[in-house]
Order: structure tokens, then C-alpha cells, then sequence
């Protein structure tokens, strides 16, 4: 009897340090299976690097003449465009603008890319009944901060303005490109996404 009741009792505290040891499992102390991170099944696509042969760059000044706040760095937005592209430039002394059109523009010929260098641009999209807004992002460009709007014009044309402007203050860019056909549209994104902001070490 005596046998028995200690059989009882050692069968008793033998599942009871079992399930203490089960409450107790730690899962860092034994290998464990690893499992893939599941962002998305889209592939993450990188920019290409427009080759240099094919395109050449075109820059304007950052700050104006008299428009340099204190805090300010100067510098130059700069952009790469295709030979085939014709450009005319703009400038005052409030703002420098850069007209930009496929091959030789003919008369009445609006350009397919706009940009405008000044301390203060106002949006071309905005309250405009010509441009219907379909999306807007912020993100980071070359280092520079974007406010993209994206959508169609009245025309039924794709169409993208972005506002960038740099940590040392200054000047804004305004680049506005409207794509008339899928290679425009194609020569546009390169032009946009080229544009960069470089300091003024001069006085360096």
C-alpha cells in the first residue's frame, strides 16, 4: 500500500515539472525555422542612369540676384536632355525658365516641359480647369524633396509637375511636362528624373 501511494505521488510530481517545463519553453534557446519577409510579389524597379553619349546637360542658377536669404546656399538645379530636344531659356530677375520641345518647334507649338527656377513658384495644375488631378506623392528626388501632381488634361495627355527644393534653402524649381505620345512621355520622365541641385563652392 505504502509502494503504491509512492508510486501515485512520484507519477504526480513527474507531470507536474512537465508542465512547468512546457510553461517555461523559451523559442530562443532552440533553432527555429526561418521564414521570407512578404513585402509584395512586385518587383522594386531601379531608375537607369540615362547614358552620357546620347544626352546633354543644361543647368540654371539657383538664387537670384537679391532674393538670397541669409540662411540660403546657393547652387544650381541642373538637368539632362537629348540632343534631339530644343530648349529656350527665359530669364528675369525674378526667375529663370526653360522651355523645352521635341525636335524644331513649329509656330503656335507649345513645349512638352517646362521648368522655372524662382523664391517662389506657384503651381501650373492648380485651380487650372485645363489639368484633372489624379494623384499626388512626396518623396525624395536626387537628394531633393518633391511634391508630385500626376493626372490628365482636358486633351486626354498624361501630365506631371513637381516642385522640388534643397535643405540649404533658396530658390525652388517648377517642372511641369505634359506628353503628347508614349516617346514624349518616355523623354520626359528621363529629363525629370536627371534633375539634381549642386552647392556653389566657389567661395570655398
Amino acid at each position: 500500500m505504502n509502494g503504491l501511494r509512492s508510486m501515485v505521488i512520484i507519477t504526480a510530481i513527474t507531470a507536474i515539472i512537465s508542465q512547468a517545463g512546457c510553461a517555461g519553453y523559451n523559442p530562443l534557446a532552440y533553432p527555429q525555422n526561418s521564414y521570407r519577409a512578404d513585402l509584395t510579389d512586385h518587383v522594386i524597379s531601379v531608375p537607369e542612369i540615362p547614358p552620357p553619349p546620347e544626352e546633354s546637360g543644361v543647368s540654371t542658377g539657383s538664387v537670384m540676384p537679391g532674393q538670397l536669404e541669409p540662411s540660403a546656399v546657393t547652387g544650381t538645379y541642373s538637368f539632362t536632355v537629348p540632343y534631339t530636344v530644343t530648349s529656350f531659356k527665359k530669364s528675369t530677375t525674378t526667375y529663370r525658365q526653360y522651355l523645352l520641345y521635341n525636335g524644331r518647334p513649329m509656330p503656335n507649338e507649345k513645349p512638352f516641359c517646362i521648368l522655372t527656377v524662382a523664391a517662389k513658384v506657384a503651381r501650373n495644375c492648380k485651380n487650372n480647369l485645363n489639368f484633372n488631378i489624379t494623384g499626388r506623392r512626396t518623396f525624395i528626388l536626387n537628394g531633393l524633396e518633391a511634391h508630385e501632381w500626376s493626372g490628365y488634361t482636358n486633351s486626354g495627355n498624361p501630365f506631371a509637375e513637381l516642385i522640388l527644393s534643397h535643405l540649404g534653402g533658396g530658390d525652388k524649381l517648377d517642372a511641369l511636362a505634359i506628353a503628347s505620345s508614349p516617346g514624349v512621355r518616355k523623354m520626359a520622365l528621363k529629363i525629370l528624373s536627371s534633375i539634381h541641385w549642386s552647392p556653389d563652392t566657389s567661395g570655398e
